[in-house]
């Protein structure tokens, strides 16, 4: 795999550059102290969020009408996942595909960076001179809102299938990263896990920078092995 990834962080990146470099260089407890406290506070009602599913997980097998596992495509791949938002019954956001698997990620932002230059752009030595405001892939939302999260497995020759239909009460969310386990497997709800990332607009560029520098780094140590 090529040491570049698709980065994922808001448009108050630049701007927050200062307590970036402070959050890269405070001690991993004081880090983690830090990001409990963050993600212990409720959102505002008032503000203005960025929420995108950053990972979801199927069962391998789907369930038909009589509850019997079934394949999830006719020619026995896994499903080609992808997932849209919606607000008042109008579809908000829709996210890319991601073809045969049954874990799928996304990160919320697109933009083909090395590992260095995300370091560099961290510590607000360079500007990639793009409009971050334009490449967000995520709903943009208020912290009072209400949502629903579809899970769908892509068809090109027929109607796509629903994996999961997930309402989202954005007061019960907190910023940073949020598990939901599915105990309902049924028909047309063949998920099994569905991580929700809420980021303010305005900064909250640890939930993004820091989780994505360590992901890249890990790899690149992969690469060198």
């Amino acid at each position: 795999m090529k040491n570049v990834l698709s980065l994922t962080f808001p448009i108050g990146l630049i701007l927050c550059g200062a307590g970036v470099v402070a959050l890269l260089s405070a001690e991993p407890a004081e880090r983690d102290e830090a990001a409990v406290a963050a993600e212990s506070d409720g959102l505002d009602p008032a503000a203005t969020y960025y929420v995108f599913v950053s990972e979801v997980e199927t069962y391998t097998m789907a369930l038909d009408d009589d509850n019997d596992e079934d394949d999830w495509d006719d020619d026995d791949d896994a499903p080609d996942l992808y997932y849209k938002m919606e607000f008042d019954g109008k579809t908000i956001f829709s996210s890319s595909e991601r073809s045969d698997t049954f874990i799928a990620n996304w990160r919320g932002i697109t933009i083909p960076i090395a590992l260095k230059d995300l370091k560099q752009l961290a510590q607000g030595d360079i500007n990639i001179g793009i409009e971050f405001e334009k490449i967000i892939t995520a709903a943009r939302v208020k912290g009072g809102d209400e949502l629903v999260v579809k899970i769908l497995d892509k068809d090109y020759l027929s109607p796509s299938d629903e994996v999961g239909s997930i309402p989202l009460k954005l007061s019960d969310l907190h910023e940073g990263t949020n598990e939901i386990i599915n105990k309902d497997r049924s028909e047309g709800n063949g998920w099994k896990r569905l991580e929700v990332k809420v980021v303010k607009r305005e900064g909250s560029v640890k939930d993004f920078l820091l989780p994505l520098l360590r992901e890249m780094t890990a790899e690149q140590k992969l690469q060198t092995k």
